[in-house]
């Protein structure tokens, strides 16, 4: 499936939400019961630290989320307990800093 090329890239968001520890298949295969194309997500956090893409980092985000159209979204499993992990803190700013690489006048909003 093919999504719309993203023509500027001003924010990078980064949603902290305890998904119970759904992969990026199953975070997949539950958007599109609900008629959606793909996860919303162009990253999704493990509670391990490891990093799953979701949506390639150069397309469109989920519609329903604010600027959509011009940023990158990142998904942190937080748990229950609604903390990062620490192989998560690792992971997420070697993962900001990638993105900060190639787009280095991103302005990064955390909720």
């Amino acid at each position: 499936m093919k999504f719309r090329t993203r023509k500027s890239t001003d924010f990078l968001y980064i949603h902290l939400k305890d998904t119970g520890g759904l992969s990026v298949p199953e975070l997949r295969r539950a958007a599109r019961k609900v008629g959606k194309l793909d996860v919303d997500y162009h990253y999704v956090v493990q509670d391990n630290g490891v990093v799953e893409q979701g949506r390639e980092q150069y397309v469109v985000a989920g519609y329903e989320f604010e600027n959509s159209e011009n940023s990158i979204y990142v998904l942190v499993d937080t748990g229950e307990n609604d903390r990062l992990s620490d192989a998560q803190k690792v992971a997420l700013q070697d993962l900001m800093d990638s993105i900060y690489a190639t787009y280095p006048n991103v302005k990064t909003i955390m909720e």
